[in-house]
């Protein structure tokens, strides 16, 4: 019966990543064009590879993180490593997943191929900005500051929504 019982674990727990794995495979965004186009409608996918907390070494992320715009919503599936001032209430707190549908969005052509976003969050407190700079090649830089955690930042690349219609 024990060794039943361990198979039916180790199945289930096969089983859980197997379903986790899922996702498509998401391509980086090298046409110029279509990048501007899609930081302009705020209809894109940031992908992050690495993350650099304040404290801390470069890591690389094993799973898919990402940073999602779909015009009228932000939902961010990031996770934090570094120093927070003050403990959430609630322990699963901790990571950077929230969705705000109230956030303003400042995009700027700082100068050929390159981006510079400005995302203010206001009806989510755990994150102050989020500054997203975006290159033409499709490599992305995503710094988040908060008021009571380190800032933190992530290294990786923008992709096409695959929800969306319209690109």
């Amino acid at each position: 019966m024990k060794i039943f019982k361990s198979l039916f674990l180790v199945s289930l727990v096969i089983l859980v990543s197997c379903a986790g794995s899922r996702r498509p495979v998401l391509q980086r965004v090298t046409d110029a064009g279509l990048l501007q186009q899609m930081l302009e409608n705020k209809n894109f996918i940031f992908v992050a590879e690495n993350v650099q907390p304040m404290r801390g070494s470069l890591r690389n992320l094993s799973s898919s993180y990402d940073l999602t715009l779909r015009n009228d919503s932000l939902i961010s599936e990031l996770p934090y490593f570094g120093q927070a001032r003050r403990a959430p209430m609630n322990p699963s707190d901790i990571s950077l997943r929230f969705t705000s549908k109230d956030f303003a969005y400042d995009l700027v052509q700082n100068k050929p191929g390159q981006w510079d976003i400005n995302i203010k969050p206001e009806d989510f407190s755990g994150v102050r900005q989020l500054f997203l700079e975006v290159y033409d090649n499709g490599r992305a830089r995503l710094n988040v500051n908060s008021l009571s955690r380190d800032p933190i930042s992530f290294m990786g690349f923008i992709t096409r929504n695959p929800d969306s219609r319209n690109q």
